[in-house]
């Protein structure tokens, strides 16, 4: 190509055809690495035949593939606790209680107590802030069968609960103890748990660990069905350390001690049959998770309940109109055989009722409840003080403080404006409107004088809301709204101010949050300050109430629950009540 040019056009040449395939030889390398690192990502899951897809993808390090731990683990029937303390992933076998242990960035790994090591440690995945956890080595150890299929490049996953497979040691080795002569617990110092058993007198109804000498516990995990805590400076009576099971009348089903990575821990987990209020104490005998019980209720004819509890529980007590009544929900709380109905006729008070209420028989919530019905709309008042074995709840009946008081509801959006919409087509204007119209019911019923921005499906104007609450001399301003996150990962309830409207409004949006967020039960998401139009322009105390996520299910569903917008209802008067008797 460069023969018939002159000496020095053939060393440009020469250079020039040099230089291109220096450039090609570099993109070569850059397109087949490019390519071999997106093959890594390309790695599929097969869970007893089926491919299984997850928004986490699955890496390869030195040749092992690392899975989101909680997707497999599901997928396979296992259950998995995240104990952020310690940065550890405890996976067991519900059908015999058999656990993995693995701690974050550590290759060395507890199997049902004994220590093996793995090729490559686990890691949280930056991208997604999830658990990864080497499969081969997991799943064998629980099991599982596990194989790899070069050509579709899939990890074919089996579950088997029988003949587990101890997995292979780095090297084929048993590792080498480690010399920690100097950081060793002298035996003879350690506590020692000589038994568990289940409580139930008049001053303890819950677990009881009976533990001789000094130790310290951590409570790393708290779910509805399920406690994780640590213990630390114990050792175990040879017969203790094994799962205990508890008649299904008691809150406790299950027990299980499973050894931590040093010598004189365990995490003990507890599984519970249903949603329960708790404490821990620590008395001469050991170590107790006392669970909420109303042991005695009195009523007199004047209205006044005393009710004694074995653990601090604060009830949630809210007012119903037609006909009048007093609701007060010990939630999470068992009632002892002493607490029953009975029949009283006075002035203020015309009997009461105590139920049991389970979720699992579609009640709003799990616990004891108490109705007293009254001649008249009241309001209980709420005191309570420690005692020698538990709790005293006194309540009294008191008018109103919303009496009287002007209040603006706002219900956010309406015609044009639909607001945020669900992904199965609910709109915003639509269930805020439902819920403020039973706003302003209970309001009403208090006494309160209530204006409404809207009352059917109209347009209004944000800056026309506001405006008519300085117009009318509204004392409270009042905007309720759902929320909505594009990825559909958010819940929960989330309270607004503005920080230079009006002094009151951050103790207004405060009060009015802690009794919705007390009676809806999910995420606290907070109370924030924002420069809403609504919020800005009103001169009274104002808040904007971002109720639930209509984008999350479970808050969607809740929000189309007559009963739990009634609830939202009742939560606003006792946040309105609560700040007019401290503004």
């Amino acid at each position: 190509m460069c023969e018939n040019y002159s000496a020095a056009a053939r060393r440009q040449c020469l250079c020039f055809l040099l230089a291109v395939c220096i450039a090609a030889i570099i993109l070569l390398g850059l397109f087949s690495f490019s390519t071999q690192a997106a093959a890594v990502e390309d790695v599929n899951l097969s869970i007893d035949g089926e491919i299984v897809t997850s928004e986490v993808p699955p890496r390869i390090t030195d040749d092992r593939i690392l899975v989101p731990v909680r997707f497999v683990s599901e997928n396979l029937g296992w259950t998995v606790d995240w104990l952020q303390e310690t940065r550890q992933v405890l996976i067991v076998r519900p059908s015999d209680g058999f656990s993995v242990i693995l701690t974050i960035d550590e290759q060395k790994a507890l199997i049902d107590g004994e220590e093996h090591m793995m090729d490559v440690a686990p890691i949280i995945n930056p991208e997604y802030d999830r658990a990864m956890v080497p499969i081969r080595f997991v799943a064998e150890a629980l099991g599982s069968e596990v194989d790899w299929e070069h050509e579709t490049r899939t990890a074919l996953i089996a579950s088997a609960e029988s003949d587990r497979k101890e997995p292979e040691e780095e090297g084929g080795e048993e590792p080498e103890e480690e010399d920690d002569d100097d950081e060793s617990r002298d035996p003879s110092t350690a506590a020692v748990i000589q038994g568990v058993s289940f409580a139930d007198n008049d001053s303890c109804y819950g677990l009881h660990l009976e533990i001789s000498g000094s130790y310290e516990y951590e409570v790393l995990r708290e779910d509805d069905d399920r406690v994780t805590f640590l213990l630390r400076g114990v050792e175990f009576a040879e017969e203790v350390l094994r799962p205990y099971s508890f008649a299904e009348d008691k809150p406790v089903g299950r027990v299980q001690f499973r050894p931590s990575m040093n010598d004189d821990e365990h995490f003990v987990t507890v599984d519970l049959q249903e949603e329960r209020a708790y404490a821990f104490a620590e008395q001469d005998d050991g170590l107790y998770m006392q669970f909420a019980r109303v042991s005695s209720v009195e009523v007199t004819d004047s209205g006044e309940v005393r009710a004694r509890t074995n653990i601090e529980l604060i009830p949630r007590m809210f007012t119903l109109q037609d006909p009048s009544r007093v609701v007060i929900d010990f939630v999470g709380a068992a009632g002892s055989e002493h607490v029953r109905d009975a029949s009283v006729d006075g002035d203020v008070l015309k009997g009461y009722r105590i139920g049991r209420h389970h979720l699992d028989d579609g009640d709003s919530f799990d616990g004891l409840r108490l109705v007293l019905d009254l001649h008249e709309d009241l309001s209980p008042v709420l005191e309570q003080r420690k005692v020698s074995d538990g709790y005293i709840t006194e309540i009294s009946l008191e008018r109103s403080s919303i009496a009287g008081h002007v209040i603006v509801v706002d219900p956010g959006h309406g015609g044009r404006d639909p607001g945020a919409i669900s992904p199965s087509g609910v709109r915003e204007k639509d269930v805020v409107l439902d819920i403020s119209l039973k706003v302003a019911s209970v309001l009403e019923g208090a006494g309160a004088e209530v204006i409404m921005t809207r009352t059917t499906d109209k347009t209004v104007d944000i800056y026309d809301r506001p405006a008519m609450a300085n117009g009318r001399r509204a004392e409270v301003f009042i905007s309720v709204h759902a929320n909505a996150d594009p990825n559909r990962r958010a819940e929960g309830t989330e309270t607004y101010y503005h920080r230079s409207n009006n002094p009151a409004s951050e103790m207004l949006a405060r009060a009015i949050h802690s009794q919705m967020v007390g009676v809806l039960g999910r995420p606290d998401r907070g109370v924030r300050t924002a420069d809403f139009a609504v919020l800005r322009e009103a001169q009274m105390p104002a808040a904007l109430l971002e109720t639930l996520y209509l984008t999350s299910a479970e808050d969607e569903r809740l929000l189309l629950d007559p009963q739990v917008q009634q609830r939202i209802a009742e939560a606003v008067l006792a946040g309105l009540e609560q700040f007019f008797a401290g503004y």
